[in-house]
């Protein structure tokens, strides 16, 4: 897949299965060693905007950073933005796509509990040594079919 492509499958997922994306909102994809995608609401800094930034290395599709603005949170729209973006994982080729999961959800569950809820399942703690509990950071995937 090359670059045009990879945009065009973004925008595709996002528009057929994440109900607040627009056309004019930003999806660039880079192809160097480890391709990725970013998306943005805006080109502004991302901050408490709707955004994700995936890579891929190997059959594994990495979830760097994807957040929901604040005001869109607790509405279902979560489920749908990791739907639109395992899925273009699946078209790029991925077997599996991992990210680190950590703090809590509006609901006071855990990111990592969150996580489980959409299939994902623990992978190892991101931080060694550290003890087990609602913040406990955790590396977590779920397996593409």
């Amino acid at each position: 897949m090359n670059k045009e492509e990879l945009e065009a499958c973004a925008k595709r997922h996002l528009r057929q299965e994440f109900p607040l994306y627009r056309e004019e909102h930003v999806v660039r994809a880079h192809m160097g060693e480890e391709p990725t995608i970013a998306y943005r609401t805006t080109s502004e800094i991302h901050y408490e905007t709707t955004c994700f930034d995936i890579e891929f290395i190997g059959d594994i599709c990495y979830i760097l950073h994807i957040e929901i603005e604040p005001k869109e949170r607790g509405k279902g729209n979560g489920r749908k933005f990791y739907s639109a973006v395992e899925n273009i994982a699946r078209d790029y080729g991925s077997g599996r796509i991992r990210t680190t999961a950590s703090g809590t959800m509006p609901d006071g569950r855990s990111k990592t509990e969150y996580m489980e809820s959409m299939g994902y399942s623990r992978v190892e703690k991101a931080v060694k040594g550290v003890e087990d509990g609602k913040d406990t950071a955790w590396i977590v995937q779920k397996i593409l079919n």
